[in-house]
């Protein structure tokens, strides 16, 4: 529990994160089932972009069975950022056929058919993953990402303007931020301009 608690807490700074992974590693060589450190292990290894340290802590928790939907999405996400896109959908699919009420693991597979180009595929999924969760804002991310694909901006403005009348004002800040970003590749910098400082009001 103590190098639990101080990987947690080494973790919050990027200045010691190094500590932060002896932390948990430490820990888990006294208890290697201590699934929370494993998955904040791999967690640390996949934002530093040790991929294959990461795909290492997070395919452990699997064999173990653990069903924490983050821990596949993760996983997922080291199988993408790795170019393995046909292991990502796989680990997704494997999470989604055990926990097929689980909104996160159905996203998690919106995710990887993205990353497979399966573009309709992905949509269905992020819809399916908003009717099971629907306070859970993610999927409106990857529809945005496939009509970004697709160039179909006028779909990536609707989902910005949806996230901007949220009440929470992390979404309205990310809405404002996305939306932005739009106007500035139109060329619109004085719009794009208000845009972003309004998202920093919020």
């Amino acid at each position: 529990e103590r190098y639990y608690i101080e990987g947690f807490y080494y973790c919050l700074r990027p200045d010691t994160v190094g500590r932060c992974i002896e932390a948990y590693k430490q820990g888990l060589a006294l208890h290697p089932e201590h699934q929370a450190s494993r998955h904040n292990l791999g967690l640390a290894f996949l934002t530093l972009e040790r991929l294959s340290e990461s795909i290492e802590q997070y395919e452990d928790l699997r064999r173990r069975g653990v069903s924490n939907p983050t821990t596949y999405e993760n996983l997922v996400s080291a199988y993408i950022a790795t170019g393995d896109t046909t292991r990502a959908r796989q680990v997704a699919e494997e999470y989604v056929k055990q926990h097929p009420e689980s909104g996160t693991g159905v996203r998690a597979l919106g995710s990887a058919l993205v990353a497979e180009g399966k573009l309709d595929e992905a949509v269905a999924m992020f819809e399916k993953a908003e009717a099971l969760e629907p306070l859970d804002f993610l999927p409106k991310f990857g529809k945005r990402i496939v009509a970004a694909l697709q160039h179909r901006w006028a779909d990536v403005d609707a989902v910005n303007q949806e996230l901007m009348k949220a009440s929470s004002p992390f979404q309205k800040f990310v809405g404002g931020m996305a939306s932005g970003w739009l106007r500035a590749g139109r060329g619109r910098d004085q719009d794009a301009l208000a845009e972003w400082e309004t998202a920093a009001r919020v």
